[in-house]
């Protein structure tokens, strides 16, 4: 009994010392900052052997638990992964984004990282890759599919993207920060026709970050209705590769995507999955399921270099 006891945790311990050297941090220059990345090769595989990019939501990171639990399961089904850092203007940033420094970015600007990034993944030999973003970064992943219609990008994994065509209702905003967001709006974009986009307003609500610095250009996009990055569905008509959307059927903060992606549904080009039970960040074994789905999607791909 003990010799069966030591053989079981030695090979858990080869199990977790192979899963460590499998991951490795990635950094890439862009422009005058660092870019970084976790990189997962499942055992046996090569970088070019295809890639599952993974895109963290607003203002979070590669380490986040629904991030960490998907290059898991990647990994465990033979699924390569790239789980990659927003910059948001921030040098080599780990973590959450640090609310004291002053917002500038823009949710466009993740797609010239998406550029670097795909670029990177050409550079060593991949051909194919299918991009995967929860949240707005499910948004994001979809729009630049859209717009680069890059060969490279085989399909596209929506973790509940953002269908509502607007991040924070005025009255939301009100009930959370107890401030006007029209009045801030009006505001943000007279500073704009001033000539004032890069100019900071201080001590203002935005996102995640509490009486923050934010430009007025930064706000006024982040905010403004009509903004594309917030109506995932309306781009589905024209990516032409397949995509699977998942949405919570507990979603506090996406409650509509069932009724939005409905109609485009035809589990050909565009799937639908509901993860029944779950909220906006698939806690616990939500996480599992909502994995479960996106993998099962990913093997019946083709993502062979050929």
């Amino acid at each position: 009994m003990k010799n069966i006891s030591k053989l079981i945790f030695c090979s858990l311990l080869f199990g977790l010392q192979l899963s460590i050297a499998q991951a490795e941090e990635v950094t890439l220059k862009f422009n005058d900052i660092t870019l970084n990345a976790n990189l997962e090769i499942a055992e046996g595989k090569k970088l070019s052997d295809g890639v599952v990019l993974v895109m963290h939501s607003f203002t979070a990171h590669n380490g986040m638990e629904i991030i960490k639990a998907s290059q898991d399961a990647l990994l465990e089904n033979e699924q390569n992964s790239l789980a990659i850092n927003l910059s948001y203007g921030v040098d080599n940033r780990h973590g959450s984004y640090d609310c004291m420094i002053p917002i500038r970015f823009k949710l466009s600007d993740a797609m010239a990282e998406l550029d670097a990034w795909l670029n990177w993944l050409k550079s060593q030999g991949v051909k194919k890759s299918v991009f995967m973003g929860h949240s707005v970064s499910a948004n994001q992943v979809l729009i630049y599919a859209v717009d680069r219609n890059d060969p490279a990008i085989s399909g596209l994994v929506l973790l509940v993207p953002n269908t509502v065509g607007h991040p924070s209702s005025p009255e939301r905003y009100k009930t959370r920060y107890g401030a006007s967001l029209e009045k801030i709006l009006d505001r943000a974009k007279t500073m704009i026709a001033d000539g004032k986009a890069d100019q900071l307003m201080e001590n203002t609500d935005f996102g995640f970050c509490p009486k923050s610095s934010v430009t007025a250009d930064a706000f006024y996009d982040f905010y403004q209705q009509g903004n594309k990055f917030w109506t995932a569905h309306l781009y589905l008509p024209e990516v032409k590769v397949p995509t699977l959307v998942i949405a919570a059927s507990m979603d506090e903060v996406q409650p509509d995507i069932e009724k939005h992606v409905t109609p485009y549904v035809d589990d050909k080009r565009i799937s639908l999955a509901i993860i029944d039970g779950a909220g906006h960040f698939f806690r616990d074994f939500n996480i599992e399921d909502a994995v479960e789905k996106a993998v099962e999607f990913i093997a019946k791909l083709d993502m062979s270099s050929q």
